[in-house]
């Protein structure tokens, strides 16, 4: 019994860590693709690269909350350019993230399957599936990864 109660508290404790975390770093951006010469710190250099690539002026000073939303809805310009902007994600969101994307890239190239992923879930031929139930499928010991998409996420082939 004792132990059952440990596992609620810890699952809590995680979920009010992750909030934590995220709360704490929402201002952060996320940026690939940019190589910041040694010795630089990367505000000085953000701010003098970024207004070149999103057509945008920026000053070191003025990186905050409504100049990452500049950012955001300029941050289309950056297609094709090997540079994109994300916002912070805290180490589960990447691990969703993570086998959202591994089953998407699998039906890549099939014509019969629509597929995205918006905010937390693949959207898979009308139907979501959140990286847990990805997840579960995954550890099913009887599914292996060619039957998931044949038996479990409906009319798909197999991931």
């Amino acid at each position: 019994m004792r132990v059952v109660v440990s596992e609620h508290e810890n699952k809590i404790l995680t979920e009010r860590l992750e909030i934590l975390e995220k709360q704490r770093k929402k201002k952060n951006l996320l940026v690939y693709g940019l190589e910041i010469p040694e010795g630089s710190d990367f505000i000085s250099f953000a701010s003098s690269t970024l207004p070149r690539f999103l057509k945008i002026e920026i000053r070191a000073d003025q990186i905050s909350n409504i100049y990452q939303e500049n950012i955001f809805r300029k941050a289309r310009e950056l297609k094709n350019s090997g540079i994109a902007i994300a916002h912070y994600l805290t180490f589960n969101e990447r691990s969703d993230y993570e086998i959202l994307k591994k089953y998407e890239e699998a039906y890549k190239g099939d014509s019969k399957t629509i597929y995205f992923i918006r905010g937390r879930f693949l959207h898979m031929n009308g139907t979501m599936y959140s990286a847990e139930e990805l997840r579960d499928l995954e550890s099913n010991e009887e599914t292996d990864r060619t039957k998931v998409g044949n038996n479990h996420l409906g009319s798909e082939q197999g991931v």
